[in-house]
C-alpha cells in the first residue's frame, strides 16, 4: 500500500498535472503538500483540490518522502539548496526542470537521490510519455516511489541523463510540433460540413488510431504507409520538418542549459 507523502513544488503547469494524476492514483488529499512562490496561486490550487499549502519551513515539507520539483528551472538550484538542510537519504527529489543536468544538481543534495524527468502535457490525461533518468544514488525504495507517479503520468523510458536534452523535442514539447497536423485535419473537416466536435473528433481519432498501429505492431513504418496507399503530402519534406523541429529543440534547451548553469554557478 502506498503511503508515502509528496511535496509538489511549483503549480504551473506540471504541477497542476501532479496534484490532478496523483489524486486520481488514489493518493489522498492529506498526503499531498502543494508549495509555489505564488501564495495566491498555492492557496488557489488547496482549495480547487482540496491539498495541503506549505512553506518550505514548514516541518511536515521537510518529512515528505517524495519531493516533486515543477517549479521554472532557473528556481531549481535556489530550491534544492534550501532544501539540503532538511532532506535524508531516505527520502527521493525528481525534478522536472530541462537543462539541468542530474550530476550538476546533486552537488547540491550529495547523497540524496535524484530523478531527473521530463515531462509531457498528455500526462493531464494520464496518456503522457515521460523519459526518465535515476540518479547514481537511487534506491530501490526510491525507484519504487517515482514509478509509482510515472505510472499515474502514462508512459516512461529510461533515457541516459545526456540524452534528456534531445528529449525535449522527442517527448516534451513535441506536441505543440503535432497540433498543427491535428489543426489543419479539423479545419479540412469544419470545410466538408462537419461541426467542431466532429472534425476534432475525426482527426483526433486518427491520429490515435495511427499511434495504436506503430505501437501494438512491428510493421515497418513503410509499410503502415502502404496500408493507405494515396499520398497526400510531401512525406519527406514533413519527415524533415519534423526532424529538425526535435534538432531545433535539443539545440535550444543546450543553449538554455549553458546559460542557466552560469547563473547559477553550477
Amino acid at each position: 500500500m502506498n503511503s508515502s507523502v509528496y511535496l509538489i513544488i511549483g503549480l504551473g503547469n506540471i504541477g497542476r498535472i501532479l496534484v490532478i494524476r496523483l489524486k486520481a492514483a488514489a493518493i489522498p488529499p492529506e498526503r499531498l503538500l502543494v508549495y509555489d512562490a505564488d501564495v495566491q496561486r498555492a492557496e488557489s490550487i488547496a482549495a480547487e483540490f482540496g491539498v495541503r499549502p506549505v512553506t518550505l519551513g514548514d516541518e511536515s515539507a521537510h518529512r515528505a518522502e517524495v519531493l516533486l520539483l515543477a517549479a521554472p528551472p532557473k528556481a531549481i538550484p535556489e530550491l534544492l539548496r534550501q532544501l539540503s538542510p532538511y532532506l535524508t537519504p531516505e527520502q527521493v527529489v525528481v525534478s522536472f526542470a530541462a537543462a539541468l543536468p542530474l550530476e550538476k544538481l546533486q552537488t547540491l543534495i550529495p547523497g540524496i537521490p535524484l530523478v531527473r524527468v521530463m515531462p509531457n502535457a498528455p500526462s493531464l490525461v494520464g496518456q503522457g510519455m515521460n523519459p526518465v533518468a535515476w540518479g547514481a544514488t537511487v534506491t530501490p525504495m526510491a525507484q519504487e516511489r517515482v514509478e509509482f507517479v510515472l505510472k499515474a503520468l502514462g508512459q516512461s523510458l529510461e533515457a541516459p541523463d545526456e540524452r534528456m536534452n534531445w528529449c525535449v523535442g522527442l517527448t516534451g514539447a513535441a506536441m505543440r510540433s503535432l497540433l498543427p497536423a491535428l489543426e489543419g485535419m479539423t479545419r479540412a473537416g469544419l470545410e466538408a460540413g462537419f461541426t467542431e466536435p466532429e472534425a476534432r473528433r475525426l482527426a483526433a481519432q486518427v491520429m490515435l488510431g495511427t499511434a495504436a498501429l506503430a505501437l501494438q505492431t512491428d510493421l515497418p513504418l513503410e509499410a503502415l504507409k502502404s496500408l493507405t496507399p494515396m499520398q497526400t503530402l510531401d512525406e519527406a519534406a514533413l519527415a524533415q520538418t519534423f526532424l529538425e523541429a526535435a534538432r531545433a529543440a535539443r539545440d535550444k534547451t543546450e543553449a538554455n542549459q549553458k546559460k542557466l548553469l552560469e547563473i547559477a554557478s553550477l
